[in-house]
């Protein structure tokens, strides 16, 4: 990831010096060591509410755009350090 690549160039360690932080549910993202912390939809939530979302346009396409709330969680990892 170009993330880690830049933080090494710059000498700067994780979770030593810098703590990211990221959105999604990559694959990749346990392969970094340390592993990076995230929020991430879990996958069955996402599905489920992808397959009401989908039936519901079937049974009554909507007029407008809707927009829908999906509940993350925090997935932790070795990339976040103490605080200061």
């Amino acid at each position: 990831m170009v993330l880690f690549s830049t933080l090494l160039e710059l000498g700067l360690r994780v979770p030593g010096d810098i703590s990211p932080i990221t959105i999604g549910s990559d694959p990749m993202l346990s392969c970094f060591r340390p592993a990076i912390s995230h929020y991430s939809t879990p996958h069955r939530s996402l599905a489920l509410a992808m397959a009401r979302m989908i039936r519901a346009h079937l049974q009554a396409p909507p007029p407008t755009t809707v927009m829908k709330f999906l509940q993350t969680e925090f997935v932790p990892g070795g990339s976040v350090g103490h605080a200061p």
